[in-house]
């Protein structure tokens, strides 16, 4: 018997939905080596951040669907739940963001000259 099943696409696009993830450490790794620009860093490390996103969003999706993902009936529910899980993990993370940079900046005025209160900062 063979281990694939080509009746469906949906082995072929789980698979290529985690293989196409880039490695973002590995990547910024050797990155780092060659002493790139900051900017250019950081666009590499946002790029494959989101790269890394949009694969899990994906494979998450596909298999929730399994094999009813690719009936014409069934793609605009799973666009839309594509677009639902992209657009709120956004959201998610720009309230984290948010939230955290700003309890930063309030910590950071009370305890900046104090080493212990430094140390809590980065915790």
């Amino acid at each position: 018997k063979d281990p694939l099943n080509f009746d469906s696409p949906l082995e072929p696009c789980l698979f290529g939905a985690l293989i196409s993830a880039t490695d973002p450490v590995a990547t910024l790794a050797i990155l780092s080596t060659v002493n790139i620009s900051p900017v250019l860093f950081a666009l590499i490390f946002g790029e494959s951040m989101l790269n890394d996103a949009v694969s899990i969003v994906l494979y998450t999706v596909l298999k929730w669907y399994g094999d009813g993902a690719f009936s014409w009936q069934a793609m605009p529910v799973v666009a839309l739940d594509f677009l639902g899980i992209a657009i709120g993990s956004i959201v998610v993370g720009i309230t984290f963001g948010l939230g955290s940079a700003s309890m930063h900046h309030k910590l950071q005025a009370r305890f900046a000259h104090r080493p212990s209160g430094e140390m809590t900062l980065l915790i």
